[in-house]
């Protein structure tokens, strides 16, 4: 029995460190809401239960106090798992309880709740130049690559609404070397690549820019010299408005 009590009370120390460092990690974030005491007051209320449950034949109180005190270590969880949906600021980089600079960031909350969400002027990147969705399309058959782009954000909205591969040669944001001038020259060979949608800053991509204005023909249709947001327009056959241009390569 003195060994069953002593785990007990070992048990409620390690869930209240548990609740404690939790609390600490949430006020990393500058969160520091009125729903977080809950947390202790149920530690508190659970070794109550637990004292109480020494002195009564009964089973019922210990199982009611380690009810409390698993609860306890369930509710800032739950709370960081429901902001970072409902509140988060960046829908292509969510960020734990809906801050969007981290721990030490400098977009902080001093009080978030469940009830009024953090709002957003974060524009959808979900919309495509239907015009050049359906050129290329229709000039890309038997091709493995709908086309190149230089990141997964300017390309992930073509592959949603084509359901094709779309080559990202930057990686995620542009910046990585995953994909060479060269290796767009050979896949262009194995005819597995017609065209690439390439900006004008080029994301230190000197390479393949300078490949494709000495081996590839600019498709001045959906090609635009200024830069802006990294998006087409959504309808019409228009140029870009942000100095991406379009460019048809082949093997000659």
């Amino acid at each position: 029995m003195e060994g069953r009590v002593g785990s007990g009370w070992l048990l409620t120390l390690g869930i209240a460190v548990t609740v404690a460092f939790q609390i600490f990690l949430a006020w990393q974030f500058g969160v520091n809401a009125v729903w977080m005491p809950l947390a202790f007051v149920l530690v508190a209320l659970g070794a109550i239960l637990l004292f109480v449950s020494l002195f009564r034949s009964t089973n019922i109180l210990s199982h009611a106090a380690f009810s409390l005190l698993l609860l306890s270590m369930l509710i800032i969880p739950l709370a960081w798992s429901a902001l970072t949906v409902t509140a988060g600021a960046g829908a292509n980089l969510p960020a734990a309880y809906g801050m969007s600079g981290g721990p030490g960031g400098n977009q902080r909350s001093a009080n978030i709740n469940f009830t009024a969400p953090a709002q957003t002027n974060v524009a959808p990147r979900t919309a495509v130049n239907e015009g050049l969705l359906a050129y290329l399309e229709a000039n890309t058959l038997g091709m493995k690559y709908l086309v190149a782009v230089e990141s997964s954000q300017v390309g992930a909205p073509y592959v949603i609404a084509t359901g094709r591969p779309v080559l990202y040669m930057g990686g995620f944001n542009g910046g990585d070397n995953v994909v060479s001038a060269e290796d767009l020259a050979q896949m262009v060979a194995n005819g597995e690549l017609r065209y690439v949608l390439f900006g004008l800053d080029g994301r230190n991509k000197e390479d393949v820019a300078n490949w494709l204005k000495t081996s590839c023909t600019e498709v001045e249709q959906f090609s635009q010299r200024s830069p802006a947001n990294n998006q087409f327009p959504s309808q019409g056959q228009g140029p870009s408005q942000d100095g991406q241009m379009l460019y048809l390569c082949t093997d000659i």
